[in-house]
């Protein structure tokens, strides 16, 4: 039970600093991580708010995922697809929250120290370490994955590519599509810049660094499941 509990508030942690981590990315007016790319995008040419535009592009995610799975007669991970909704409903509320509390520092803080470009910068390399430290606080207590991660998942199993290849072709999928929506709706890119590049290259590398310097208290915490 200890075990358990444990594992749960160390997953729940780890769900609300990646969504602390994914907003500010967006408020730093630098671009936003891939995985939220192709919402962002959505959500500022429609005028919705972007936590309700990641949770219905989350749902694609799932579907992506059932219908993979049912090509393999996988009954057991459609169930686990399926408990994916729920978790994306609460962690996008989360995202909403600080959407609404967080200002944007392009915009919002203009002509003040916040919103200069050195700190929009700091603030980005701020929201890409929290981005990974998120994530693998989530990811190593082997719940239930977030649609991001588990759509990845479910194609590197479906087509026996490795998972890191597989997760690069995805953020480059999702930025491409991102930039599409972008040119032909504006004629311009609309949440892609030097921040997307940066959290491409910099998120695995923080979840390395912080998975091998964490690994050993969270398994005296959390023993990790055989």
């Amino acid at each position: 039970m200890k075990d358990k509990l444990l594992r749960g508030l160390v997953y729940g942690l780890g769900l609300i600093i990646l969504a602390f981590g994914l907003v500010l990315n967006t408020k730093t007016g630098l671009g936003t991580a891939p995985l939220v790319s192709t919402a962002f995008v959505i959500s500022q040419l429609t005028g919705h708010a972007f936590a309700n535009v990641t949770f219905a592009v989350y749902g694609v995610f799932v579907l992506i995922e059932l219908a993979l799975h049912l090509a393999r007669r996988d009954g057991r991970r459609m169930v686990n697809d399926l408990l994916q909704l729920p978790f994306a409903l609460a962690f996008t509320r989360f995202m909403g929250l600080f959407d609404r509390l967080l200002p944007n520092l392009a915009i919002g803080c203009a002509g003040s120290l916040w919103g200069t470009v050195w700190m929009r910068v700091l603030v980005l390399l701020v929201g890409i370490v929290l981005i990974g430290l998120g994530a693998c606080l989530s990811v190593r207590m082997r719940l239930i994955p977030n649609p991001g991660d588990g759509v990845v998942l479910a194609i590197s199993d479906f087509t026996g590519r490795k998972l890191g290849l597989v997760k690069n072709a995805f953020d480059l999928l999702s930025v491409a599509v991102a930039c599409a929506i972008g040119l032909i709706a504006r004629g311009r890119l609309i949440g892609v810049g030097i921040g997307t590049a940066l959290s491409m290259l910099g998120v695995g590398r923080v979840m390395d660094r912080v998975g091998r310097r964490l690994a050993p208290l969270i398994e005296r915490l959390v023993p990790q499941r055989q």
